[in-house]
């Protein structure tokens, strides 16, 4: 039986701002309610068990729902429709879905499961145990970047979508909010926007959201929510989601997406005000591994890469899957798939196969435009140069105005930038019509004026090299003044400063000195200290392995993310850490032994077996082990596992001799990749330059623990166990290794002193 007051509640924020909503007993029984939507005033009579009638049309509506989702109110119709339009291109194929684990509080209670045909029955059966219940379902969705999170959510929401068209038991749409890339400074400004993006065809405004949440109409699905952060990180963020919870008070489904390493269930239940009124299941998307990879890639049938019985995968091919992390993320597995044989030649050469990728984009839109330009006596390579720039100019102005996305006119005007100084008006006119068709810029879904990259690791990388270049002319660069710089962002960022063929030994030594110079000169009062911080921790790695010997001092702070996984320590580069607060730093498989933390505290430390500190470490708060998945955050247990991972406690850091800090560097490299590839990796290359490293190949060799396949074609090397290397357990055969290393390294030594 319906209240006067739960009447009241559900009507009150459909009703038109400063009109009054009456509600009283109805003389036939019920309510009788009377107010104004969208200038219009309707009246209802509602009867004690929610069956509704409209006096003015005398349409009977079974239940509220059927009411709310009706035209006179929310137009769910049409918002269905236009879902079902813009998604049905995305969901048309099977897509390549990694494995799910199921937790619920912070228990694994399912794993390993296939989603092999619907995501939304998956999504109701997960729900019946939970759905009786009055409180919130908050599904927590988490994995790594380009693990399928928003392609999980796209699918969830084209296939709600067909169950609500044919009206198939009560199923709820979804509300996909997406961060793209804006700041939480207002939570309803970043809903908004995504209402905003179906114009007409959502009846329904922000104040609105709970209520329909709450009567499963909507399931709200916020995708990125460990983007949305501000200036004081995501203290903001988390304030603001439980306020918008508490309008739903009860009853209804979010789901927020984000990093693995970003949600902790344990966490979640402190920062809601009323978590007693809210149903945690968490489902972690897992790596997608070669297996997978292989079943789906061989159906796609694509000659390029198939062997010479087309039953099996090319051996080359297999080994480029393994040799790039990233190229085991459906994404990348995905543009891999569609390659012709000569793109997959060429790619077979490369020393960084993701770059290769985006540049063959590049020229493939170029050619575009090729027809209009050659006879105006531009060279294919200018053409590529210039559409080069113009994908930099827009990534610019999506970072400019964190987003991930440009509009027509914009697009428009950055086209003129670039080719004003070679094309006349007429020209520039019969380009704007062929940039238009570009692949590699995509509509947005709802919205036919707007567009995007493919993926954000193709935008990051632009952005990536705009900062690096900005930075290098001292400009006043945007992104580290204004933007929190996302963990994805430093990913992309890390990996084309160590890789991109763009950025030289000598633009990579400038960058980091200008931004040291203008750390220690830039007092204002943004976020530039925190963002440059972030970049410079990235840049360590290719510090140490060029001539740069300078101190390092990062101090004063709070950084949002530190991202150091596999770094390898370099004796000749000091680096003082002092009085930073790190809400999160990640270490999987580094050597941090010649960082000197000092005053430092860390939120949370994402570490493995392999992470390794020095004689001074940070003070932890908490740590997640990523190969057990779990948050460790007793302090005994903290400091016995810092301990345990330092110089002072393990006796195989406290040696002194340049061969086996090279020993370290290649073991904790052959940790992060499963092959060596001299002739097309650039780190592998740098390993087999060095001067240390005949020796430690005999070493290896004559202990059984390296495997070399050197061809005309081929040049890989495969280390055996570097992690039990790096550990050097006592009575193991790797402790005879080590001693046999630091031995090694002692003669060396000793010849360069008699010199």
């Amino acid at each position: 039986m319906y209240s006067e007051s739960y009447i009241r509640e559900i009507f009150s924020s459909f009703a038109d701002s400063q009109t009054e909503l009456i509600v009283r007993s109805s003389k036939v029984g019920g309510f009788l309610v009377e107010l104004i939507v969208s200038g219009n005033r309707k009246s209802f009579i509602i009867s004690s068990y929610g069956k509704v009638q409209d006096k003015d049309t005398n349409v009977q509506y079974y239940s509220f729902a059927s009411l709310l989702s009706s035209d006179s109110f929310s137009k769910l119709d049409k918002y269905c429709s236009a879902q079902l339009r813009v998604l049905k291109e995305k969901n048309a194929f099977k897509p390549l879905n990694p494995k799910i684990r199921i937790l619920s509080n912070s228990s694994i209670i399912n794993n390993n499961i296939s989603i092999d045909d619907s995501f939304s029955d998956f999504f109701d059966e997960l729900l019946n145990p939970v759905r009786e219940s009055e409180k919130i379902k908050i599904i927590i969705l988490d994995g790594p970047a380009g693990m399928g999170k928003t392609h999980f959510i796209e699918r969830l929401t084209y296939e709600y979508a067909k169950k609500y068209k044919l009206r198939e038991s009560n199923s709820p749409l979804v509300l996909h909010v997406s961060s793209r890339g804006r700041r939480l400074s207002k939570f309803d400004d970043v809903v908004a926007a995504t209402i905003q993006d179906f114009k007409s065809e959502a009846g329904f405004y922000y104040q609105q959201i709970p209520t329909l949440v709450r009567e499963n109409l909507l399931i709200l699905a916020i995708d990125g929510f460990d983007e949305l952060a501000d200036s004081d990180g995501y203290r903001n963020a988390w304030s603001l989601l439980n306020d918008f919870l508490s309008q739903i008070s009860k009853n209804g489904i979010c789901i927020l997406a984000g990093r693995d390493t970003f949600f902790d269930q344990n966490d979640l239940v402190k920062r809601f005000n009323s978590s007693e009124n809210i149903e945690f299941i968490q489902l972690r998307l897992e790596n997608i591994n070669l297996a997978q990879a292989k079943t789906w890639l061989l159906e796609k049938r694509n000659p390029a890469i198939l062997g010479g019985d087309g039953s099996s995968l090319k051996p080359s091919f297999l080994s480029l899957l393994e040799s790039e992390e990233h190229f085991l993320r459906p994404y990348f597995i995905s543009e891999l798939s569609k390659l012709d044989e000569k793109t997959y030649d060429l790619i077979e050469q490369e020393s960084y196969p993701k770059e290769f990728l985006i540049k063959r984009f590049i020229e493939r839109e170029a050619k575009i435009v090729e027809s209009t330009l050659i006879e105006k006596g531009m060279s294919s390579n200018v053409i590529y140069e210039r559409i080069k720039n113009l994908m930099l100019f827009i990534a610019s102005d999506m970072t400019e105005r964190e987003v991930n996305e440009i509009d027509g006119v914009t697009l428009l005007i950055l086209l003129e930038l670039v080719f004003e100084d070679v094309l006349n008006k007429d020209d520039i006119n019969k380009l704007k019509h062929k940039i238009k068709s570009m692949a590699f810029l995509e509509i947005i879904n709802f919205s036919e004026d707007k567009r995007s990259f493919p993926h954000e690791t193709i935008q990051y990388y632009f952005s990536s090299l705009n900062v690096v270049n900005d930075v290098l002319q001292d400009c006043y660069v945007n992104l580290l003044h204004r933007s929190v710089i996302s963990l994805d962002f430093l990913e992309s960022f890390q990996d084309v400063f160590l890789y991109s063929s763009e950025i030289t030994d000598e633009n990579a030594i400038s960058f980091v000195k200008k931004t040291i110079k203008k750390l220690e000169s830039e007092s204002s009062g943004d976020r530039f200290r925190q963002n440059s911080i972030s970049l410079l921790f990235l840049c360590l790695s290719r510090m140490s392995e060029v001539d740069f010997c300078d101190s390092l001092l990062l101090s004063d702070t709070y950084v949002s993310d530190v991202l150091l996984d596999q770094y390898c320590s370099n004796k000749k580069l000091s680096i003082q850490v002092d009085s930073l607060f790190i809400d999160r730093l990640h270490v999987l498989n580094s050597n941090l032994e010649s960082l000197c933390f000092k005053n430092t505290i860390v939120n949370t430390l994402v570490a493995n077996d392999y992470t390794g500190f020095g004689e001074f470490y940070p003070n932890v708060k908490s740590i997640y082990l990523v190969d057990n998945k779990e948050y460790i955050r007793d302090p005994v247990y903290i400091a016995n596992w810092i301990s345990s991972h330092s110089k002072s406690t393990a006796s195989n850091r406290d040696v002194n001799n340049d061969f086996f800090d090279f020993f370290v560097k290649v073991c904790t490299i052959a940790l992060q990749k499963k092959y060596l590839r001299p002739k097309t990796d650039i780190i592998s290359k740098r390993l087999v330059s060095n001067k240390y490293w005949e020796y430690l190949e005999i070493i290896l060799g004559e202990n059984g623990r390296i495997d070399i396949e050197k061809t005309a074609e081929v040049y890989k090397i495969i280390i055996d166990k570097p992690g039990a290397l790096l550990k050097g357990a006592s009575g193991t055969p790797e402790e005879k290794i080590i001693k046999l290393v630091i031995d090694k390294g002692e003669e060396l030594n000793s010849k360069v002193l008699e010199r």
